[in-house]
């Protein structure tokens, strides 16, 4: 087994006279050969962990862009029913898509907690004019939890005749209870100059 003198073992390399040629053979051969044998396995060790550590990064990601993906999909099936309640001026139908502790914060009022609020605010935008409301997402997001989740969108209610009525932007943090999602926060307030 040929070896550079720095292949000597750590017996005998305080051992070889520096006036004399560097040995390319440790004497102890039996040491040597093992010695760099188990050199060569942990550089493969090594090689071997870098790789699978990637290959775990990369299953994370895509684990986490298909989490993304299938989220967004929720969100806009409660969506979804959000606007076909609005647009039929079903408020009960809409107020039981949020939560029974929500908190609701419109544009230029206080917090409002409850299910009671969610009705009495939508009901007089209906009241108002507006017969429709177009939901359209921007960003979804997990919170850290699996059963906590934020979405940051844009919403424009129309008149009957097609309109614009108002156009505004709002986050909403959904929270999931056992198997559904609920509106938990729902913060909105307009684009229109006051």
């Amino acid at each position: 087994l040929q070896v550079t003198g720095a292949g000597l073992c750590p017996v005998c390399r305080p051992q070889a006279n520096p006036r004399t040629r560097p040995a390319r053979r440790c004497p102890c051969s039996t040491f040597s050969r093992k010695y760099l044998y188990l050199t060569y396995c942990q550089s493969g060790l090594v090689w071997f962990i870098r790789l699978f550590s990637r290959c775990l990064r990369v299953l994370a990601l895509r684990k986490q862009t298909v989490k993304m993906a299938s989220l967004q999909s929720i969100i806009a099936a409660c969506n979804e029913k959000f606007m076909a309640a609005f647009n039929s001026g079903d408020m009960t139908a809409l107020s039981n898509l949020y939560t029974e502790d929500c908190k609701l914060m419109p544009t230029g009022s206080s917090t409002l907690t409850g299910r009671q609020g969610v009705e009495a605010v939508f009901g007089s935008v209906r009241t108002s004019g507006a017969a429709k409301v177009v939901l359209s997402i921007d960003e979804v997001g997990g919170l850290g939890e699996d059963n906590m989740a934020f979405e940051r969108s844009n919403y424009e209610f129309l008149k009957a005749d097609g309109s614009s009525m108002d156009k505004g932007k709002y986050v909403v943090i959904w929270k999931k209870i056992d198997s559904s999602w609920f509106l938990y926060t729902d913060i909105f307030n307009t684009n229109n100059s006051a």
